[in-house]
């Protein structure tokens, strides 16, 4: 009987202990999660980095909801490395709020919602006729053809049909040799 007691309490204290570090991680996130907009300058440098541009980012925020996380920012632009460089890309707003239990169900990010306002894509005409972004690079994950299989994409695209994704005033601006078009879509 002994035994058997000592063994319930040392499987209780190791409980225990498991519960407590969880609640210690849980706490020290949450308390990054309100600290997030003192790495806005590390996020903008990321950013500027991976696509050879200039990033800014007007404020970001991050909460948490329940177990769900969300972060939320405001005035993202991206523009190219030039002096009076075109933009490439802006961004009024986003707000994100991650599913947690969805996404541990699915195996990948769920998102419970996800809105976006007012974006902007310019795509200038290049010589030999294609689209892109003057002076910047798009990262190898995005541009590399010869990489994807069908079976990825199709996982991407059922992954991507799965979210509750909604963008406000998406505009893509096409900026010709002579002359530039807008192509606007009021919701997506």
């Amino acid at each position: 009987m002994n035994a058997l007691r000592g063994g319930w309490r040392w499987a209780l204290t190791v409980v225990a202990v498991v519960l407590s570090i969880i609640v210690l991680v849980l706490l020290a996130v949450r308390g990054l999660a309100t600290q997030v907009d003192t790495f806005r300058d590390d996020i903008e440098a990321q950013l500027s980095e991976r696509f050879s541009a200039d990033a800014e980012l007007e404020h970001i925020g991050a909460d948490w909801h329940g177990w769900d996380p969300s972060v939320a920012l405001s005035g993202m632009t991206l523009r190219a490395k030039a002096p009076q460089a075109p933009p490439l890309l802006s961004l009024e707003s986003a707000h994100a709020r991650l599913d947690t239990l969805g996404s541990l169900r699915a195996g990948y990010p769920v998102f419970e919602r996800a809105e976006v306002e007012q974006a902007t894509l310019h795509l200038y005409q290049r010589a030999e006729g294609g689209w892109g972004w003057p002076s910047a690079q798009v990262p190898d994950e995005v541009q590399a053809p010869g990489r994807f299989r069908l079976a990825d994409i199709d996982r991407w695209v059922g992954a991507l049909l799965r979210q509750r994704v909604a963008i406000h005033d998406v505009r893509v601006v096409l900026h010709g040799r002579q002359n530039d078009v807008t192509l606007v879509a009021p919701r997506v």
